[in-house]
């Protein structure tokens, strides 16, 4: 029995099943948010396009582009790119979430005002609890 061949862990695409169709500029462009998203600390654009194995070139044009939109900025004079927190807001205004977030709203309120300390709304996401509402 052979192995399959290793892939590279900073690829996104080694972590979406592949497809028949594809579009490249967006692989691109969500491979930069997902490694910028693993990061504690900005990353140069050499950076980035070393740990994708892309040309600097390429990573110029989605940079510029992902920074135009809203999605990462780049902190100057240093030149580290970061995520915004514009894809979590995305997220807050998806309807599911929004409809959580209505419905929590006033029992956390209750709750806070009866244990007289800071709530907590959590959502599994990945095996991990992430907060989406808090109440203080």
């Amino acid at each position: 029995m052979t192995e399959p061949p290793p892939q590279d862990p900073a690829s996104s695409a080694s972590k979406v099943k592949t497809t028949r169709y594809s579009a490249p500029a967006l692989e691109k462009g969500l491979q930069i948010l997902e490694l910028l998203a693993d990061q504690e600390s900005g990353l140069s654009q050499n950076q980035i396009a070393q740990q994708l194995g892309r040309s600097v070139n390429e990573i110029f044009r989605m940079l510029n582009c992902l920074e135009q939109f809203g999605y990462i900025y780049r902190q100057r004079p240093e030149d580290l790119y970061y995520l915004t927190l514009k894809l979590f807001e995305l997220g807050h205004h998806q309807p599911p979430l929004k409809r959580l977030l209505m419905a929590a709203q006033q029992p956390m309120r209750k709750l806070v005002n009866q244990i007289r300390s800071s709530c907590h709304l959590t959502v599994l996401h990945n095996n991990q609890m992430m907060v989406v509402a808090r109440q203080d």
